[in-house]
C-alpha cells in the first residue's frame, strides 16, 4: 500500500494523548507499524518481556509480590515548587513542596492521571483534573460542589497553600456555599483587592523573603550547606 505520511502525523498526534487506546488500535487493524515490526505476535511478545525484564530490575523475579511494583509507586505523582526543583531539592522538602500522593488510573480513565512520557510512568508531568466541578442547577444552596487542588492560596505559609490537596487526591469534593447567608457565618478571612499601598513592591518582596528564608526548615537547608 506504500508509505501514507498523513497517516504518520495522525499516529503521531494520536500517541501524544490516548497511547493505550491508539496501540490497542494499531493492533486490531494490523497498521503499518505493526507490519513493519513483525506482525503483531511479535510486537505483543516483546512488549510484554520488556515490561517483564523492568519489573525485575524493580522488584526482582518476585515482582508481583514486590510493593515497588504496585501502580501507585511506579505512578507517583509529586508536586513540587519551581523553586525547590531549581534548588536541586528533593520532591516534598518544605516549606514550599507538598506531599507526593499515588493517583491510580492513567490517560484513559475517569480519574484522568496521564503518565509523564512513554519512558516515565510517574504522574509528575502528565496531566490531572487540578479542577472538579459538580453543580446541581435546581438546588444551588446545598447542591453545589468543587476542589481547586492545592488550595486557594500561593503563599506557602497559608493555611490554605496545600489544605486541598489530600481531599483531591482521595476523589472527594468540598461543598460550594453560594448564598451569603450561608458565606458570612463559615467566613473566616477576607482578601481585599485595589490599589497598591504606598508600602513598595520591593519591601513586598523582601518581607516575603524574610519569612520564607526565616522558615525553620530551610534555615535547616542553610546550615547543612554551610558545614
Amino acid at each position: 500500500a506504500g508509505f501514507d505520511e498523513a497517516f504518520l502525523v495522525k499516529i503521531q498526534n494520536a500517541l501524544q494523548g490516548h497511547l493505550h487506546l491508539n496501540v490497542l488500535r494499531m493492533l486490531r487493524s494490523g497498521s503499518w507499524w505493526v507490519e513493519k515490526a513483525g506482525g503483531k505476535d511479535k510486537v505483543v511478545n516483546a512488549a510484554v518481556r520488556a515490561a517483564v525484564a523492568r519489573l525485575e530490575q524493580l522488584g526482582g523475579k518476585t515482582w508481583s509480590q514486590n510493593s515497588k511494583c504496585a501502580w501507585g509507586k511506579l505512578h507517583v505523582k509529586h508536586i513540587q515548587h519551581t523553586i525547590s526543583k531549581g534548588l536541586g531539592l528533593p520532591p516534598g522538602s518544605q516549606p514550599l513542596d507538598l506531599p507526593s500522593h499515588e493517583p491510580g488510573g492513567d490517560t484513559n480513565t475517569i480519574n484522568q492521571a496521564a503518565s509523564t512520557s512513554i519512558d516515565d510512568l510517574s504522574a509528575t508531568g502528565g496531566s490531572q483534573a487540578s479542577l472538579r466541578v459538580i453543580w446541581d442547577l435546581a438546588n444551588l444552596a446545598t447542591g453545589c460542589w468543587m476542589i481547586t487542588v492545592p488550595g486557594v492560596s500561593g503563599q506557602f505559609n497559608s493555611p490554605h497553600y496545600g489544605d486541598q490537596l489530600p481531599i483531591w487526591a482521595a476523589g472527594q469534593l468540598r461543598p460550594v456555599r453560594t448564598t451569603h447567608e450561608a458565606i458570612a457565618p463559615n467566613t473566616s478571612s477576607r482578601s481585599y483587592f485595589g490599589p497598591r499601598r504606598s508600602r513598595s513592591y520591593a519591601a513586598q518582596v523582601a518581607s516575603l523573603m524574610a519569612s520564607f528564608i526565616c522558615h525553620p526548615c530551610f534555615t535547616g537547608i542553610l546550615g547543612q550547606g554551610s558545614t
